[in-house]
């Protein structure tokens, strides 16, 4: 007979085993997580620990991260994540818009380049619409949930958030992600409709109808700082 093998959770990158008898875990400087487990704590034990706290982790990463990222130029050539994809930019001389997606391209005009900032997230907050809108009111008729409002947010900290009314709001960087992560958050939030809490019957549902959520949600940790202008 076959011995199963517990693994650590994938988003834990360093275990140490210390005297104690307390789990910790640090976010260091490198934005790796790093858990600290007494000699005795079964790695089942480890893991619960770090799903109950996941949402801290992933949002502590995303500041580290942040917090070196290199300024946008707004140059020729400069690449932009749009449904997981990096696309490139460039700069033309002539057009109608101050800026537009075509054919995998986003194309900015020259004299709009001092603004770029505001122009191009405006640009992904209609982009952000034509897309998550429409996936999140497929998603929740196939999975039979209700939802009474869609919100497109300029959030930084979350993803997407249910409120008790059943008003979903979704962020607009949202749409930088692949396919498969956006579903996850939609279906992350859809759940919220009926389990308002991070409870096992919460992860449940989720993990019905996104059995590897997890990698989705590693996907965010450790890419989610590109999404952005």
């Amino acid at each position: 007979m076959s011995i199963k093998t517990i693994k650590i959770d994938s988003i834990v990158d360093e275990l140490q085993r210390v005297k104690g008898k307390r789990l910790s875990l640090l976010i260091n400087k490198d934005a790796k997580v790093v858990i600290k487990a007494p000699h005795y704590a079964q790695i089942s034990e480890i893991n619960r620990f770090v799903e109950s706290k996941r949402d801290w982790i992933i949002k502590s990463k995303l500041k580290v991260i942040s917090a070196k990222l290199p300024e946008r130029t707004y140059t020729e050539g400069e690449k932009f994540l749009y449904l997981g994809i990096q696309r490139e930019l460039k700069i033309v001389n002539d057009s109608p818009h101050a800026v537009q997606y075509e054919n995998g391209t986003f194309y900015l005009t020259e004299t709009c380049r001092n603004d770029a900032a505001n122009y191009i997230s405006a640009l992904y907050k209609n982009l952000a619409w034509n897309h998550l809108a429409h996936r999140i009111f497929e998603l929740a008729k196939k999975h039979d949930f209700k939802i009474r409002n869609v919100k497109i947010s300029p959030a930084k900290g979350r993803w997407g958030s249910c409120s008790s009314s059943g008003t979903i709001n979704l962020a607009w960087r949202l749409v930088m992600a692949p396919p498969e992560v956006i579903d996850y958050v939609i279906i992350h939030e859809l759940a919220h409709t009926v389990e308002h809490n991070h409870s096992d019957k919460f992860w449940a549902i989720v993990e019905k109808i996104v059995p590897d959520y997890k990698k989705n949600i590693n996907w965010l940790a450790e890419n989610g700082r590109y999404c952005d202008v």
